[in-house]
């Protein structure tokens, strides 16, 4: 779902680079097991699937519900996981794009 976001316009943060990014973290996570990865991932697509019309109510709901839940997996895990880490810098300036 990822590619198919619009291709980026501009050096500035695009969706589509950025849930590339999250998307790599959660794959690259040793901290999580295959459950949670899944689970991650899932919610990764949920939000490539809001940034379809990132202004529609409904998919701005999806999109902080993915958040929500990608936060409360980072939290299980340690300050070293890459997950973690990206949902601190990550997640912040996707949601800016809803």
């Amino acid at each position: 779902q990822i590619n198919q976001l619009p291709a980026p316009e501009s050096d500035q943060p695009n969706l589509k680079n950025l849930l590339t990014q999250l998307q790599a973290a959660v794959e690259q996570d040793t901290d999580l097991g295959p459950e949670e990865k899944a689970e991650a991932l899932g919610e990764v697509a949920k939000i490539a699937q809001a940034g379809s019309n990132p202004k529609e109510g409904r998919m701005q709901r999806l999109a902080k519900s993915a958040q929500t839940t990608q936060k409360a997996l980072a939290e299980t895990l340690t300050d070293t996981s890459k997950l973690a880490t990206a949902c601190k810098t990550l997640l912040p300036a996707i949601m800016a794009l809803f």
